[in-house]
This record gives C-alpha cells, structure tokens and sequence, in this order.
C-alpha cells in the first residue's frame, strides 16, 4: 500500500516557463540496496510526456495517419543519425549511473497534435543519503531521488509530476518481491525550484523529488545473529556453576566473547564504515561487555582457588619496598626464617601416606590426643615440592567441600573434618580439595582456605548479577524495537 503526498514550492519571482515535461515512473521491483555505498538499484519504467508542435501533422494529408514512431538513441534526441527527433534531456542528478545507460533505448511515439510519448524500460540508481539506519536491523530506509533537466534551466525544459502524482506502481506479475531482503514500503513526490545563480538571475532550476521507503527484512537478522549472541551469553553464564579447578570453564567464556567478536565483524561487513552508532551495534558492544566480563569472572575466580599468598601484594612490589625501606636487613631475616623451617620440615611419605620428618620419624605434633578428639597443627603438615605427581594438581573446588565454611560453626566443623583426615595425603587431598604437597608450608594451606571463600563469593554473587541485569538488559533493548509484523 502506498501513501502519497505531494507538495509544491514555488519561486519568489515570476519568470518564463519552458516547456513542460510530464514525468511518470512507474516502479516495478526493488533489485539491489547496497548501505556500505548507499546506492539503490530500482527495476523501473521511466515514462516522459511534452508538446513539441514542429511533428504535429493533418491526418487528412497523410491517408489518415493518427500515430508514428520515431527512435530515439543514446538517451536522448539531439538530433543526428542515432535520434530521430529531439527530446528532452532530463536526468537523475544524485546519479550512481546515468539514465542515458542504465534506460533501455527506446521508440517515441507521437500523436497528430504533436503530443510525444516517450517510455523505457531499464534501471533508475541514484546514491541515497539514507534515513532510518540507526534502527538496524529494524529499520526503513528513505532515499530521495532528484530528477531534472542537466542543460536546460525553467525557462526551456520544466520537469512537473504527470497527473500531480509523478509515479505508479506496477501491477504485472513479474513486479514486485518474493524472498527479498527489501521491499517498497511507501512512496511520494515534490516539486522543488532551485533559485538562480548569481551569474544567472533569470534562470530558476525544477527539479521533480522522489522519496522512497523501504522496508527491511529483519527476521534473518533476529535468527541468524541476535537469537545467537544470547544463547552463548547465557552459555557462558554456566561458568559461574563450573568448578575453578575445570579447565573448560575458560574455554567456555573465551569462546563466548570470541562468537560475540565474529557475529559483530560479519554484520558490520554489511553496514558503512561511519560513526554513527546503530542499534545492532549498541546490542553487539552490550554483548560483549557481558561476555568479557564472564571471562574476567573466571580468570579472577581462578586465580582466589590457587592463590596461597598472605595478601594481593605483588612480591615484586613487597621486594621493592624491602629495598627502598629495609635496607635489606628484612631479606636476612627472612633466609634465617627459611633455614630453620627446611631444618624442620615435613613430608608425606609417598609408599606410607604418613606425614613423617626428613630423617623418616613420624610427626609428634601431628595429631594430638585431647580430651577424646583428634587436633590439628598445621606446623606439621609441610610438603616436599619434590613429591608432585608429574606435576598435575587434580582437585575439587573448595565449594564441592561444602557451604559449612560460610560460618564459624561451620568452620569448626571443617577443622575437625580436617583432623580426622589430615594424617594421610588422600585425606588431606579429600577436605582441602588439593594435595599436602601443593603447599609450600601451612600458612600457605591457612590462606588458601581463606581466599577459595572468596572465590566462592564471587561466583555466587556472579550467578544472580550477571544473568539477572542481562535479562533486564534485553527486556529494555527488545521494547519497541521488533515491529509487530
């Protein structure tokens, strides 16, 4: 359905009118919209209609003639061996390609009064200065086509709209579309008079403009990519349920973040390079953040489940400090401190799974008897490095030992776990979630309990945050932008 309005605006000065040329095109198919070039190609039939009383002729004196044909090549009729009469020399101004190529060449036919009637058949390509991108990929695109004449100013060659109207749509059975991405929404037309050039005062420029809306097809776009960038968002929202210790739980967001990146490079293949923002754009970079912003999550909670450290101090920095204040007397301190733990330390003995010295005794301090129960002294449970199984850490995130650590109760609980079990290196490996031996000395196995809660935290604040604002995010984004058919 089409929506015509016309409207007309008109010179402050009166001057000779040329010759009117009636202009009708008749639109047949929307064939190709390139947006990176802003070109359109329309499959149209462009009609012209004028008065030219030198072919007009008595049908009287030539055995009742009431029509004739006369070709007309190149485009137009100048005259010469390719046009057999004159015809007006109108043509697209914001053109992509000239009217006088991309028009079949064509017969004027012309009546006894010397009414000409000249049709052709071809493509019209104007270069658009699109309206409406913004909304992609729920957009309608305007482009407005300028046509007149490129020789002849207002007062030889006056372009005015056949019927007031100016155009038509076709109505065969080969017009219009069928599994396009673009179609023809809406149409209108105005005259336009460009006023005079200084160093030409008496001659204004008509110009007759079309303005056409297409509409955009935008479920392969909804389909294809938007449905897409939420599921792998919402699937890298799993790695908030996936243990720390699960090498696939980085793949997973780095693979989200990844699909997200592609989706938005193949799109914007399609779009100008230009900075305005479009609202797949927005949607993409909203995406992303969010996808980013899981792998950054895992990376942080990956990095707590390890960590052994006292605090999130770099060593290098600590070392500078040392430095620059302790005059190095801190780093003596520290090799005494060291050798009179390696004069004391601890290992599990890998044939027993006893915690015994260096010299091969059992630990005393290991498990003391008190009052009827088993406790624990973390200064016997140092591990050699040495001891590693090739190396490899096989271990269970610190939230599969149970929430009993959210609490004090619940922390006392753990230790007594942990003294029932410390005495072999299974039982250690089954409480901590790690080795014996993956701790340097037990303030390393006392701090990494107390930064695997942390990480804890992070993933369970992460689980209702990250899925919860997404949603919000999409219910915003969505409102109003899908059309309703």
């Amino acid at each position: 359905t089409s929506n015509t309005s016309s409207s007309s605006s008109s010179s402050s000065f009166t001057k000779q009118e040329g010759l009117s040329v009636e202009l009708d095109i008749s639109f047949h198919k929307v064939f190709d919209i390139d947006v990176t070039r802003s070109v359109v190609d329309l499959v149209v039939w462009v009609r012209q209609e004028w008065h030219d009383p030198r072919l007009a002729w008595n049908p009287d004196d030539y055995g009742g003639l009431q029509r004739a044909w006369f070709w007309v090549g190149q485009g137009s009729g100048p005259g010469g061996e390719t046009s057999e009469i004159w015809t007006p020399d109108l043509e697209l101004w914001n053109m992509e390609e000239s009217l006088s190529t991309s028009l079949t060449d064509a017969h004027a036919i012309v009546d006894p009064d010397g009414t000409v009637f000249w049709s052709r058949p071809g493509h019209i390509k104007p270069v658009c200065k699109f309206s409406g991108l913004d909304d992609f990929p729920f957009d309608s695109l305007q482009c407005t086509m300028e046509i007149g004449s490129w020789s002849y100013s207002g007062q030889y060659v006056r372009p005015v709209r056949a019927n007031g109207v100016g155009y038509s749509l076709a109505d065969s059975e080969t017009a219009g579309e069928a599994f396009a991405e673009y179609t023809l929404v809406d149409l209108s037309t105005e005259d336009h008079v460009y006023p005079p050039f200084p160093g030409s005062p008496d001659d204004d420029w008509p110009v007759v403009f079309y303005h056409v809306i297409f509409a955009r097809a935008w479920e392969p776009y909804v389909r294809g990519y938007l449905i897409l960038q939420i599921v792998l968002n919402l699937a890298a929202f799993c790695c908030f349920w996936l243990p720390p210790h699960i090498g696939e739980r980085m793949g997973l967001a780095i693979t989200a973040m990844l699909a997200a990146v592609a989706s938005e490079l193949v799109v914007s293949a399609n779009l100008p390079a230009a900075s305005d923002v479009t609202w797949f754009a927005k949607f993409s970079i909203v995406s992303l953040l969010y996808a980013a912003s899981t792998l950054f999550e895992s990376a942080a909670v990956i990095y707590f489940y390890y960590h052994t450290g006292d605090d999130l101090i770099p060593g290098w920095y600590k070392g500078m400090v040392k430095r620059v204040c302790g005059g190095g007397k801190d780093d003596d301190d520290d090799h005494n401190d060291n050798s009179e733990d390696e004069s004391t330390e601890e290992r599990l003995d890998p044939d027993s799974d006893l915690l015994v010295k260096q010299n091969g005794k059992p630990t005393s301090s290991m498990l003391q008897e008190g009052n009827g129960s088993k406790n624990v002294s973390f200064s016997g449970i140092e591990a050699d490095n040495g001891n590693h199984d090739n190396g490899s850490v096989k271990s269970r995130d610190m939230e599969f030992v149970g929430d009993e650590m959210k609490s004090s109760s619940a922390s006392m609980k753990f230790q007594r776990q942990l003294s029932k079990s410390a005495s072999t290196r299974k039982g250690i490996k089954a409480v901590l979630g790690r080795d014996a031996d993956d701790y340097k000395n037990p303030k390393e196995m006392e701090n990494n309990i107390r930064w695997q809660s942390v990480a804890r935290r992070i993933d369970s604040f992460a689980r209702v945050v990250f899925p919860a604002s997404y949603g919000i995010f999409l219910a915003i984004a969505l409102t109003g932008s899908v059309p309703s058919s």
